[in-house]
């Protein structure tokens, strides 16, 4: 793995080779991830340590303004969403912002009111471990995982979407939703 670094911060050469690594790793464990997958979960552990002297990682770690960003490039709509989990998307590099959001979302959300469960952890980590998990095809492979309908998941990539789309919709600045503040 080669990382270029010129002119930056010793946290920001930090959170680069976290990055890096967390492919290595990644690669290892899991092979084959789809893209919104490996870079979104490269960006977050990359960024979910608050210093150079932190050991462990801000296990609720999220960025808003990624979260709005992800949202005004249409991706709280089912058929933005089925373009990246399927890797069609016209622009790798939203792996790294949607990716980002999706995985903090599939790791951590437990609901407007709820502390615990979350309701799509387990079946993140289930998805991460199959290596045949785009059998049937990406977007068929992601709505059997996360939109089945059951354990408080929603039924469907639309209905997925809207629920996401919510989401998102509650880390803008301006009228930041009240359970953004586990993060």
């Amino acid at each position: 793995t080669t990382l270029q670094f010129t002119i930056g911060t010793i946290p920001g050469l930090g959170r680069g080779i976290t990055h890096e690594l967390t492919h290595r790793f990644d690669g290892g464990m899991y092979g084959g991830l789809p893209g919104w997958l490996v870079e979104g979960r490269a960006v977050w552990t990359a960024s979910a340590y608050g210093s150079i002297y932190d050991r462990e990682f801000v296990e609720m770690h999220a960025n808003p303004g990624t979260m709005t960003s992800t949202r005004n490039m249409g991706y709280g709509r089912a058929a933005k969403l089925e373009e990246i989990i399927g890797g069609e998307q016209e622009e790798y590099r939203d792996n790294y912002t949607v990716g980002y959001a999706l995985f903090v979302y599939l790791d951590t959300w437990s609901g407007v009111e709820q502390e615990e469960p979350r309701i799509y952890h387990d079946r993140l980590q289930q998805y991460m471990l199959k290596r045949n998990r785009n059998r049937g095809g990406a977007v068929n492979s992601f709505v059997k995982h996360f939109a089945d309908g059951k354990d408080g998941r929603p039924e469907g990539m639309e209905e997925f979407a809207a629920d996401f789309d919510q989401w998102l919709a509650g880390w803008y600045w301006r009228d930041r939703a009240e359970w953004t503040k586990r993060y």
